[in-house]
């Protein structure tokens, strides 16, 4: 079983896996992959509630354009 992850360890893999594409808005200081967090796609401004692990793994990401492709 995984630790849980600090703010600053999911805000750095966050930037790793997407770079300024999405920011961590609101997050508390211990975060285990259940846990919920306040993210905002920076290109429509959008603000949602992702799990950590959901976005992590890939599993979720901007749900008001990711059907979208950016060019």
């Amino acid at each position: 079983m995984r630790k849980p992850r600090t703010k600053e360890q999911f805000i750095k893999e966050v930037y790793d896996l997407v770079g300024d594409d999405y920011v961590v808005e609101e997050a508390t200081d211990v975060l285990p992959v259940v846990a919920t967090v306040k993210m905002k796609h920076i290109y429509c401004g959008y603000e949602w509630y992702p799990k950590v692990g959901d976005f992590i793994n890939k599993n979720t990401r901007c749900p008001l354009c990711s059907h979208h492709r950016f060019t």
